[in-house]
């Protein structure tokens, strides 16, 4: 892990391992790479001077993020070093065959399938009649990310968006930590809002059988998590096409891709989300495409292929 700092996903990712992997398989969390192991796995190998082959790194973050804190170049030089490089995305993998870097394979983060199935929650009476699943039958726009203070996850957009949308018709749902923030501007502009700073995952996952589409508007993104679950849940997704959702969301076919232009992208949710016919064929398109979420157990069995390559191809069969 290359330090001490705490991370959320981190510590469910290695939560994932400690439950999927094989029996012949161990997997140790360490902050410095272990005398001893067959094989390391870096996941901030930025903070690394050189990395200790065989060994996999795995890229969680957009490449063309502008925050000085994850510049490129403090990536690349560890990447080159890497025997095989795991990209959440093809937008990753494209942007390191750019420079050159070609050992790749993107393995995108998974959904907890003991919590999140496709589509429940929405009466069927509503979902076919393309009414909303919220009060008086208004759309839910679920928002399921914490909120950062640089605004990477896109509310300065959000907040714009909403002012060109009508709450008469749309409701919001936010969760993470932050988000009461968000709520209580969004109230002033005459929405219901639900919000929750933090709540149990099993809780999160059921927001998924409720909210009419999700709206992810981030302006960089490795993942982000709530991208694989929605697409996984059924639930179709407005978003800004970076990270995971370039490759799970197509447009008018499991959601909408934003322009992140407030005013433009207004009027396409009302010409889609606002119509019920055309927010069926969401529905239904979501419905279709949700298997192409995997889960986590497939994440770390496409992981461990990947350690059983390197091995193989360096150190010999195990």
């Amino acid at each position: 892990m290359s330090n001490t700092v705490e991370s959320g996903i981190f510590s469910d990712i290695i939560g994932y391992f400690s439950t999927y992997l094989p029996s012949a398989v161990e997997n140790v969390a360490s902050v410095q790479p272990l005398s001893g192991a067959i094989l390391r796995h870096y996941h901030r190998p930025n903070l690394e001077k050189n990395l200790v082959r065989p060994c996999v790194a795995t890229v969680h973050h957009d490449l063309e993020d502008d925050d000085p804190s994850l510049d490129v170049n403090n990536f690349l030089d560890r990447y080159r070093e890497a025997d095989n490089i795991i990209c959440l995305n093809t937008l990753q993998q494209r942007f390191l065959a750019r420079v050159g870097i070609t050992n790749t394979i993107v393995i995108p983060h998974g959904h907890n399938d003991r919590f999140i199935a496709c589509r429940g929650g929405m009466s069927d009476v509503a979902y076919n009649t393309g009414t909303g699943s919220g009060e008086n039958g208004r759309i839910v726009i679920g928002v399921l990310s914490r909120r950062y203070p640089r605004k990477v996850k896109g509310e300065g957009y959000i907040y714009e968006l909403l002012q060109h949308l009508d709450p008469r018709f749309f409701e919001l749902v936010l969760i993470g930590r932050g988000r009461t923030y968000d709520a209580a501007i969004l109230e002033r502009y005459g929405y219901k809002v639900t919000a929750y700073e933090s709540i149990p995952y099993r809780a999160v996952a059921g927001v998924y059988g409720y909210i009419d589409v999700l709206l992810m508007a981030s302006w960089h993104e490795g993942g982000p998590a709530n991208i694989p679950e929605a697409v996984a849940a059924g639930v179709p997704v407005l978003c800004n096409p970076v990270g995971m959702a370039y490759d799970l969301i197509s447009d008018e076919e499991n959601g909408l891709h934003l322009t992140m232009n407030p005013a433009n992208d207004a009027a396409r949710i009302l010409e889609w989300v606002g119509d019920a016919k055309r927010l069926h064929t969401l529905r239904r398109g979501a419905m279709c495409a949700a298997s192409r979420a995997i889960t986590w157990q497939q994440h770390v069995q496409r992981t461990v292929d990947v350690y059983r390559s390197v091995i193989r191809a360096t150190v010999g069969d195990f």
